[in-house]
């Protein structure tokens, strides 16, 4: 994947699309997608999305883990000091300008074809079906509980229904 577009406009991209990500309660690691598509570059994070035209050499679809996506760009940006950024990722490198950052093994997942990248991280996927599947399964336990308590003051209004009165 490569693109080229404004250093001003891509600090913009990746303020723009920053969001909630950081929140302490999520409990699975939290990436955010770019894609560079035709002629633009959309970032999209949990709650916020921002697209910018770019010159798009490769296009692609990168996942990048959300405690690299701002340190990265924040860095990369502030050390690359020509208006034009060309923006090239590979499986294990992010280059930005001339200033390489070498990613750990999970940092970063890219596609070639953007047709075939999902919408959302393969792990971030399964993490959030997870949480959610044992939420739901807290709810239902909730609800039976509920529903057992909502039975036993039925018997005990009736009871008092029932009882003769003075």
């Amino acid at each position: 994947m490569i693109f080229e577009m404004d250093r001003r406009e891509l600090r913009r991209m990746v303020e723009a699309s920053e969001d909630d990500r950081q929140a302490k309660e999520v409990k699975w690691k939290i990436y955010y997608r770019i894609e560079a598509g035709e002629s633009a570059v959309k970032v999209s994070g949990r709650q916020a999305e921002a697209e910018f035209p770019a010159k798009v050499l490769e296009p692609g679809v990168m996942f990048l883990v959300s405690e690299m996506y701002r340190a990265a760009f924040d860095r990369l940006l502030r050390e690359v000091k020509s208006d034009a950024v060309r923006v090239q990722a590979s499986n294990v490198t992010l280059l930005i300008g001339d200033v390489r950052i070498q990613l750990a093994a999970g940092a970063m997942l890219l596609f070639a074809d953007p047709k075939q990248a999902p919408a959302i991280h393969p792990q971030e996927r399964c993490a959030r079906e997870k949480a959610l599947q044992d939420r739901i399964a807290e709810l239902e336990k909730s609800i039976k509980a509920a529903e057992a308590e909502m039975g036993r003051l039925e018997k005990e209004l009736h009871r008092l229904r029932e009882a003769p009165r003075d």
